[in-house]
């Protein structure tokens, strides 16, 4: 009987097994078919792809056409003036009603952010470090990306090295920079500057190679960014959604596209040879907004400034990232809303509002912006951009504490920026030939200098006109019309 059962039991196990047997032969069958759906679905991306890069490269080997570069626009060929006026300051008088209030309490300390994720580890080709500012970058790279641009330069070497460079792991490398560029905050200018940094490390002393490998990384990274070629060589071509200034220029397609130089870099003249078409899928211009402030190593150093106001001395301890400025220190000259929209890091900002913020709160808001108006208009030294950099050079916020000397757009800035954070009020730029003010709306009745901009009055408010106060206007200003920069929050 004992026997029996035995034999019972294993007959049932096997009969079980080989019931199971056809499920885990169709599971295991999906899952091959899958598999192989799966790597033949790969092949066919990536021979698509391929199919892409080869026609292009055919593209490029036919002829190009030949287009006159534009020298860059000057933003303001009205000189600024070397000295500063200054005016009789004239006590606020008393608002009928009363004025509003500031009330404004010191904020916390910002709540420390989870560290961002590091890049890919990827293991494949030759280890790549080197310092971007003052990040450690660690890239690993195909050797083969190592191309010899072919000589004469045509529009032939051009397409060979197209060709040859589609035919690398590039995608492992252009992953890795992804994601540094999250990592650091960069913009579309930082990123762009990333690969010119890469491709230094990648090519050495090769700068027609260097701008050849920043077009095809920002092409397969879906910008319409391009290449042209005259007798002193390869120019990067980069079409960008803000205006840029003292950068020389095509018009292709009806978009201009900006010769842009990372270092000491020959300046694009006269005329060039290039193409006129899109690589497919390549349709975003770059942008030179700032949504966030870029991140390092997070250096914050501190500054020093002092400022009386209503006979009495203040002295103020002020932040700024080390990052910012040495990020900004070469950034291209462009639109005034690119400045006034800028928001530097969390850390920085609290730092400077919250050394403000005990000798405003409790003033009347006129009052409060008279004080933060003489602050810039003081606090700081003045000297012109060309005296001080020997170029045109907008300053954001951090680089205008970080500097000894600042102009008037610099000053417009940074009092724009502590308005609106400090009191939460709408400032515009005002921008006169050879000069830059800022003006702001009031919610109490003030008056004054005005200028009306979107059926809003905004008070004239000038941190060059050294002691003036909310509404005095420069004399040789009063009746100029300015170019009203509005302020767009990002």
């Amino acid at each position: 009987m004992h026997r029996f059962v035995v034999l019972l039991i294993v007959w049932f196990i096997c009969r079980s097994a080989v019931a199971q047997d056809p499920v885990e032969e169709m599971m295991r069958k999906i899952k091959e078919r899958t598999e192989a759906q799966m790597k033949k679905t790969e092949k066919y991306v990536r021979d698509y792809i391929a199919r892409d890069d080869s026609l292009f490269a055919d593209f490029l080997k036919k002829d190009w056409e030949y287009f006159q570069a534009y020298q860059g626009r000057l933003r303001d060929p009205k000189p600024k003036p070397k000295e500063l006026p200054a005016a009789e300051p004239k006590p606020t008088p008393p608002l009928p009603g009363g004025a509003a209030q500031v009330i404004a309490q010191p904020e916390p300390e910002p709540k420390p952010q989870p560290p961002a994720p590091p890049p890919p580890d990827v293991k494949r080709g030759t280890e790549l470090n080197f310092d971007y500012f003052t990040m450690p970058i660690k890239l690993m790279y195909d050797e083969k990306t190592k191309i010899t641009l072919h000589t004469p330069i045509n529009n032939l070497a051009i397409s060979n090295f197209w060709d040859e460079l589609s035919r690398t792991d590039f995608a492992d490398l252009k992953t890795q920079i992804d994601g540094y560029v999250k990592r650091m905050n960069l913009n579309d200018y930082g990123c762009a500057q990333l690969l010119y940094q890469t491709g230094k490390q990648i090519y050495g002393d090769k700068p027609n190679e260097v701008r050849l490998f920043i077009w095809f990384m920002l092409v397969k990274s879906g910008y319409k960014a391009r290449v042209g070629y005259n007798n002193a060589g390869v120019f990067l071509l980069l079409p960008i959604r803000n205006m840029v200034y003292s950068v020389p220029y095509l018009t292709l397609g009806g978009q201009q596209y900006f010769a842009i130089r990372f270092e000491n870099e020959p300046e694009l003249a006269g005329a060039l040879y290039t193409y006129d078409t899109e690589y497919p899928g390549a349709d975003h211009s770059l942008s030179l907004m700032v949504p966030a402030a870029p991140q390092f190593k997070n250096a914050v150093l501190q500054k020093n400034l002092t400022f009386s106001y209503g006979g009495k001395q203040y002295s103020l301890a002020l932040k700024y990232s080390d990052d910012a400025v040495r990020f900004f220190k070469y950034y291209p000259q462009t639109d005034w809303d690119v400045y006034f929209s800028y928001q530097t890091a969390p850390a920085v900002q609290n730092a400077i509002l919250n050394a403000l913020k005990p000798i405003i709160t409790g003033r009347s808001e006129p009052d409060a912006v008279n004080l933060i108006l003489r602050f810039v208009q003081t606090a700081f030294e003045y000297k012109t951009d060309d005296d001080n950099f020997g170029r045109e050079k907008p300053l954001f916020p951090d680089e205008t504490v970080f500097y000894d000397f600042s102009d008037c757009e610099d000053r417009s800035i940074m009092f724009a920026y502590l308005v609106r954070e400090l009191l939460g009020l709408e400032v515009v730029g005002l921008h006169y030939p050879g000069h830059m003010a800022t003006a702001v709306r009031f919610v109490s009745a003030v008056s004054g200098d005005f200028v009306s901009f979107e059926g809003k009055n905004y008070l004239v408010c000038d941190p060059t006109y050294i002691n003036a106060d909310i509404g005095m206007a420069m004399p040789q200003f009063k009746n100029v019309s300015p170019n009203v920069v509005k302020i767009k929050a990002l």
